[in-house]
């Protein structure tokens, strides 16, 4: 399996969601998004991307793209997050830990 390379801005908006209490389990390369996101009650699915980079550098990947699709079938939200201000909110509709 390949390494899976990180965004440069997923570490902060980690530590970010742990330090409001929210836990974070990292995902594995292939799998589709970088980490699922628990707080009570609740489960995100989330895919950083740099806000920094351009929209083309932005896109999902093939995997990204499945699972995203499948969520959308499902009716289960897939959240793409460029910075701590899309992290805060999706906390905030997770009713925030």
């Amino acid at each position: 399996m390949r390494a899976q390379r990180r965004d440069n801005n997923e570490s902060a908006l980690v530590r970010l969601a742990r330090q409001v209490g929210a836990k974070v389990i990292y995902m594995q390369a292939g799998q589709g998004c970088d980490f699922l996101l628990l707080s009570p009650g609740k489960i995100s699915i989330i895919e950083v991307k740099d806000g920094r980079k351009s929209p083309s550098e932005r896109r999902l990947t093939a995997d990204e793209m499945e699972l995203a699709l499948t969520c959308q079938t499902l009716h289960i939200p897939y959240h793409v997050i460029l910075n701590e201000g899309d992290l805060m909110r999706v906390l905030e509709q997770n009713g925030k830990p």
